[in-house]
């Protein structure tokens, strides 16, 4: 177990778990636990060396955040924190953007706070996911904090792209009748060239299959990870992986 530097050619990176050998949806090599800030739910890994990267995640339409829990512990099992963050059932995209940034916010005062078990402890690397109007609200979280290291869009309803800067992953089917791949596939043509941009297209899956990490053949939680662990850790030895071929379904990037 590496922190810091090694996993990465400008040491800009952080290095958590052993040398990845497969995409994987299933929880990692670290112990977790959690705590309730206002915002929602924060899970952790317990021993994880620091710093650790944060991000926050919301879902969509008609949902509040627990449905979205399984996320948590996945990626704290991997060495990353995350807030399973609350909102209103009827919150448009913009909305939802503006709680996963208010997240982020609350988790950096928890680095702050002695009394926290992550004082200390984070990186100052944060980034947003989210789920269907959670999923466009990642875009616009992303859109109004350029510092954010990356965002993952579940099935993304109303995504923006032109003022995007952050590295973005689209996950989406075409078999989904609410936000199929054809509204994600103008969002991703919208971000900026030199933005690093991924597009996971899994097909038969409807609009409900990405609650948690193993649902949509667990592709959608296996490439999500490897996103996250290459551009939001910087660790650059999940890039092959990332850029494998799915067991079904394509994948359309300028990642090279």
């Amino acid at each position: 177990m590496v922190t810091g530097g090694t996993c990465c050619s400008n040491g800009d990176c952080l290095c958590h778990g052993p040398d990845p050998t497969s995409l994987t949806s299933m929880n990692g090599p670290y112990k977790t636990a959690s705590f309730v800030q206002p915002s929602g739910t924060v899970y952790y890994p317990t021993d994880a060396d620091a710093p650790l990267a944060a991000l926050s995640i919301c879902p969509g339409f008609l949902n509040t955040g627990p449905e979205m829990r399984l996320w948590g512990p996945l990626y704290a099992s991997w060495g990353i924190v995350c807030v399973v963050t609350n909102t209103g059932a009827a919150d448009v995209p913009p909305t939802r953007g503006q709680e996963l940034v208010n997240a982020i916010k609350e988790l950096k005062t928890q680095n702050t706070n002695s009394s926290s078990p992550l004082y200390n402890k984070l990186a100052g690397r944060y980034g947003t996911s989210g789920y269907s109007m959670g999923g466009g609200g990642t875009a616009f979280a992303s859109e109004s904090d350029s510092t954010f290291r990356s965002s993952v869009a579940l099935a993304a309803w109303g995504p923006d792209g032109p003022t995007v800067h952050v590295p973005t992953l689209f996950i989406c089917s075409d078999s989904d009748s609410v936000a199929s791949c054809g509204g994600t596939n103008t969002s991703y043509g919208e971000i900026p060239s030199g933005v690093p941009k991924m597009i996971l297209d899994i097909p038969g899956q409807s609009h409900f299959n990405w609650f948690s990490p193993t649902d949509a053949l667990g592709e959608s939680g296996s490439y999500a990870l490897a996103f996250q662990k290459m551009y939001f850790e910087g660790d650059t030895r999940w890039k092959s992986l990332l850029l494998k071929m799915p067991m079904a379904g394509t994948i359309q990037t300028d990642i090279r």
